[in-house]
């Protein structure tokens, strides 16, 4: 109901962390509508380390889809990047930050919360500032774009999707 909520809203990108081991006909027929109708959906792709979780696994058949896996810095270095264990794979799309993500928490607090959740929304701003600069730009042609930027960070692993998209060059290019 959200998503289609969302849709008759006008909303054009939906940041989605939730997931599920099986397919639900119900919230893919939602999706397929919202990217029929120029919406990206993005979501995270599942914190197990083993197959991609719905919706994230639809990434690769619903075009608007994006399922994201999360990165690390190896041993605290900021240049040496790696896909983290608990990120799945088979269905990824790219790889962002997810690992002691600064994050809001209850109470007034600050904590360091880690999963592709923390993931999905650099993605998810990435989109959004593209999408500020070329409103009408298709799903296919924003991949395009992040490819030509990206780092690839497991060598063609099914973890890391097309890689890291530099979001400086994404933005200026």
């Amino acid at each position: 109901a959200g998503i289609r909520k969302a849709q008759a809203q006008g909303y054009k990108i939906i940041n989605a962390s939730l997931g599920s081991d099986y397919p639900d006909a119900e919230i893919k027929a939602a999706i397929k509508d919202f990217c029929a109708n120029g919406g990206y959906f993005i979501c995270a792709s599942g914190n197990d380390g083993k197959e991609t979780d719905y919706p994230a696994a639809w990434a690769n058949e619903i075009e608007g889809v994006f399922a994201i896996g999360a990165l690390y810095h190896k041993d605290g270095e900021r240049k040496v990047l790696k896909v983290d264990s608990y990120s799945s794979s088979g269905t990824v799309s790219f790889v962002m930050p997810g690992t002691l993500i600064l994050s809001a928490l209850p109470n007034d607090q600050y904590g360091e919360l880690t999963g592709t959740s923390m993931a999905t929304p650099f993605f998810s701003g990435l989109v959004a500032n593209i999408l500020g600069i070329h409103p009408n730009m298709k799903p296919k042609d924003l991949v395009d774009l992040c490819k030509t930027y990206c780092h690839d960070v497991e060598k063609g692993d099914l973890k890391d999707g097309h890689g890291y998209p530099s979001i400086y060059d994404v933005l200026i290019n």
